[in-house]
């Protein structure tokens, strides 16, 4: 990559933001060899405008957490209920805690929180979950108002596994996850098949 992939902006208030031409998980790389300042320890990813439950491994938002892990960091992803969110401040709120937290856990640990958009008041609690079982119904392809082909995840269903972050979500509970990073392992049967139709 012999092109430029990161612009620094500062604002009116004198805060500087860098963008990053590339995914997530690349910001989170290059932000690992240094290159906008100290290594962090941990990666904080969103907050993502609509949740992040079930089989999500492919999100941005949960790949850079999980990139960060296998980096040596640890990673909270952090998603509210809403492509149009009117509480951002009470997922930040709750991503704040969650992060006093897990500055004190094993490097590697990395976390999914989903926070549904409504007011703090209205939040019936938080529940540890497990990630809900693949289901094709639950997607569908679109496109974006910029005219890219986009991903659309449906609301969540109540009648998932009742400790699935998806009806947990559904009945109004914040939902923490925690997420194995990639491992790997090797597959000597693989690799046993290619070398005998290899010259």
């Amino acid at each position: 990559m012999n092109r430029p992939i990161a612009t620094a902006t500062e604002d009116a208030d004198g805060v500087t933001y860098i963008g990053v031409d590339g995914t997530p998980a690349l910001a989170v790389t290059m932000a690992r060899l240094g290159a906008f300042g100290k290594s962090p320890e941990v990666v904080v990813s969103g907050i993502n405008h609509g949740y992040n439950f079930g089989p999500i491994l492919h999100s941005g938002t949960v790949g850079a957490a999980l990139t960060g892990a296998t980096q040596g960091m640890s990673g909270l992803a952090v998603s509210i209920g809403s492509e149009d969110p009117q509480y951002l401040e009470v997922a930040a709120e709750v991503a704040v805690e969650l992060l006093a937290w897990l500055r004190g856990q094993p490097t590697g640990t990395v976390l999914n929180l989903n926070v549904p958009d409504v007011p703090k008041a209205e939040l019936r609690g938080v529940r540890s979950a497990t990630l809900a079982a693949v289901n094709p119904s639950r997607l569908k392809a679109g496109v974006a108002p910029t005219g890219e082909p986009i991903m659309i995840l449906r609301d969540p269903d109540p009648a998932q596994d009742p400790d699935s972050d998806e009806a947990l979500l559904a009945e109004g509970y914040i939902t923490v996850t925690s997420i194995t990073g990639v491992q790997a392992l090797p597959d000597t049967a693989a690799a046993d098949h290619l070398a005998r139709r290899l010259p």
